[in-house]
């Protein structure tokens, strides 16, 4: 499962939020795939990490940050936060 939960390491989160969109690829079309920075990104987010605390970890504008945010949950069809909330709800 696909479940990202609050004590994953950044590389496990990423690794479950790589294979989620490796399905979603199969299934889908390619634009529902995130790129290499977005999966960073949503990796640092779903661990915990606020869009400052990514900004000075990647040395990146916190603008661009948010732009990130944005993108990422176009392509998710949600808001990261709730996503995650509702994916850990489903599994406890």
């Amino acid at each position: 499962s696909a479940v990202i939960y609050n004590d994953d390491g950044l590389d496990v989160a990423n690794e479950k939020i790589r294979q989620l969109f490796i399905g979603r690829y199969l299934s889908f079309t390619r634009g529902n795939t995130l790129t290499q920075m977005e999966f960073t990104i949503m990796g640092y987010m779903v661990s915990g990490y606020n869009p400052y605390q990514i900004a000075e970890v990647l040395d990146m504008d916190i603008r661009s940050i948010y732009a990130y945010k944005q993108r990422i949950e176009k392509r998710m069809g949600g808001k990261i936060n709730e996503l995650f909330i509702r994916s850990h709800s489903v599994q406890h």
